[in-house]
């Protein structure tokens, strides 16, 4: 049971990573992975007399499916629109289950956080080399796993050629602007504990330099909004180093979007 929820836990970590890749048509390899732990997760909870469930998920996942059946009893004229708002509903549903069910029982913090933090250390290293390849040599490096079959081609595409005319580097990422969202979702993280080590702190100034570095315009507002959030719920000596902090920084992040294309 501990195995699996380790893996289980790892695995929601690194999904974002295995929706890049696709099984068939619509089902990514996340997709596919995610299928697998639910119906070993049901095996194991079903040789359990107790097992937690989350009914607001449960009973928001009911809401979902009630709320299509009756829009498609009145609204059904498009087939191919019927069939693709039938997949994308019972897709959504299967993710609010695996919320319900799996998350209660099976879910790890300790190994999670230990992924992503992992995760976001290899993600910004790549961006790192990306960024830096690219100005030294004029080649781009992309960051998926070369043979599998990507969900979207486009990202051969920009490796190969597009590049040249979006030069942000994805890291490891489908787009710029996951590898930024992944990256703040770890920071707010970390803000969130009361106190940081060492290493969790270098880890917060390593991912807003890679959020900076990625050029990404969404991600840049977003980091913005989480440290304005993060200082306003700070207090006392925490927030005047923080402002110090964010002083001594904004001159730096101005001179690197400046000077990123």
């Amino acid at each position: 049971m501990k195995r699996f929820g380790m893996w289980f836990s790892i695995f929601l970590m690194t999904a974002p990573l295995f929706k890049m890749y696709t099984l068939v048509s619509g089902i990514t390899m996340a997709d596919g992975l995610l299928a697998l732990f639910f119906l070993g997760g049901l095996f194991l909870l079903a040789q359990k007399k107790r097992f937690r469930v989350n009914w607001l998920f449960l009973l928001y996942a009911c809401l979902v499916l009630f709320q299509f059946v009756l829009v498609s009893l009145w609204n059904r004229t498009d087939e191919f629109l019927f069939s693709d708002v039938l997949f994308r509903t019972l897709r959504y549903t299967f993710f609010l289950l695996v919320l319900a069910v799996l998350v209660p029982n099976f879910f790890q913090e300790e190994t999670a956080v230990k992924t992503m933090e992992a995760v976001a250390v290899f993600a910004t290293v790549w961006l790192l080399l990306q960024k830096g390849l690219l100005a030294a040599t004029g080649r781009y490096l992309p960051g998926y796993l070369p043979g599998l079959s990507l969900s979207r081609p486009e990202m051969a595409e920009h490796a190969a050629v597009l590049f040249q005319y979006d030069p942000r580097p994805r890291s490891i990422f489908e787009e710029t602007s996951h590898y930024a969202f992944y990256m703040l979702m770890a920071m707010a993280y970390l803000l969130g504990k009361p106190r940081l080590t060492r290493r969790e702190q270098g880890l917060l100034w390593f991912g807003g330099l890679g959020i900076i570095l990625s050029a990404s315009s969404t991600g840049v507002i977003a980091l913005a909004a989480l440290l304005g959030i993060w200082l306003f719920f700070s207090g006392g000596k925490t927030r005047r180093r923080a402002l110090l902090s964010a002083l001594l920084l904004l001159p730096f992040a101005g001179i690197l979007l400046w000077r990123i294309p």
